[in-house]
């Protein structure tokens, strides 16, 4: 049964046209701070975001509140339709965070990676979720993210980075056989992690896709809010306190793989932001050339450390490498 919807008078209406959807997605009312979080075309679309914000709230997951969705903006957007939230004041987390925000860190993706499905892809994607195929997606688009890698810096090339593809060939393959699949946020950053009175907030959901938590646990390590072990230890207590038994029964045996995939998706992501064109050979800039061979050192260092697949989560960050051989 889903929540009734609220209703929002014909003059709100008029408020939230007035600010401008296209400037600025904060607007007061009454006192009050909403954020208009998108635009969409399809009404369709809307729903889905305001379904799956009433998960998340189901599930006690700590985001935003589905203030109103369905108001229809003035032009030139007549056609577009968008949905209002609560608007969530509170600290990014960064450097600064501490142990007990990386433990509320590790808490609420617990409740998040609770949220099941059978079938995996994108919320928000406009096709329906597939129903098979996962590992074969995953292992494309790690040997597509290998080569992009091996673009932009002599030090790691193709070949030396062979041996990474055909461990993960060998090792990856029990995620073909993966059936129920974990609601992930898909974008775990920084600036999507607010922190206020000691809870951590998600903000961001376009990115929210169903797959294998344990990828996005392991991508958790790399964001800077928790790159030591002192915060990476709380985060998972945290975490291991609220999500499902079964997950962290195969984080436990699967946690290089993991490891692999969320390093080589971490490098690319800071490729594709310097240069929207991952495809071309043009060099990067310099900061950018490292994120990318930190990456492929850390992938080399890790099927070293675990020919078999198999390794102690707890030591895997250590062969974090602080700086990649072969950059400036």
């Amino acid at each position: 049964m889903s929540a009734p919807r609220l209703q929002v008078p014909t003059a709100a209406q008029a408020d939230y046209r007035r600010q401008g959807f296209t400037r600025d997605k904060l607007i007061v009312r009454e006192g009050e701070k909403h954020f208009i979080y998108q635009m969409f075309i399809s009404r369709s679309l809307a729903r889905r975001l305001e379904r799956l914000l009433q998960q998340l709230h189901q599930a006690g997951v700590p985001a935003q509140r589905l203030v109103q969705s369905g108001i229809r903006a003035g032009l030139p957007l007549s056609k577009r339709h968008c949905v209002v939230t609560s608007y969530l004041e509170g600290q990014v987390a960064g450097l600064h965070s501490s142990v007990g925000d990386a433990r509320a860190i590790g808490h609420t993706l617990g409740l998040l990676h609770g949220i099941s499905d059978e079938r995996w892809g994108a919320v928000l994607a406009m096709r329906k979720a597939r129903k098979s195929g996962y590992w074969d997606y995953l292992y494309r688009q790690a040997s597509r993210q290998l080569l992009r890698l091996s673009r932009f810096d002599p030090h790691y090339s193709r070949q030396r980075l062979e041996p990474v593809r055909k461990w993960l060939q060998r090792n990856g393959e029990f995620l073909g056989d993966f059936k129920n699949f974990g609601l992930t946020h898909g974008d775990l950053m920084q600036v999507n992690v607010l922190l206020q009175d000691g809870t951590a907030f998600l903000i961001d959901y376009d990115m929210m896709r169903y797959g294998h938590p344990g990828i996005e646990l392991a991508g958790a390590y790399f964001p800077q809010f928790c790159q030591n072990s002192e915060r990476w230890d709380a985060l998972m207590r945290g975490y291991r306190a609220t999500c499902p038994p079964r997950v962290f029964a195969d984080w436990e045996r699967h946690a290089p793989a993991f490891f692999l995939l969320a390093a080589l998706e971490w490098g690319e992501r800071r490729v594709q932001r310097a240069h929207r064109k991952p495809h071309a050979t043009v060099s990067l800039p310099e900061r950018e050339r490292r994120h990318a061979a930190r990456s492929c050192e850390f992938a080399l260092r890790l099927i070293a450390a675990c020919p078999e697949g198999r390794g102690d989560w707890s030591e895997i960050p250590k062969l974090w490498p602080v700086k990649a051989p072969g950059v400036a």
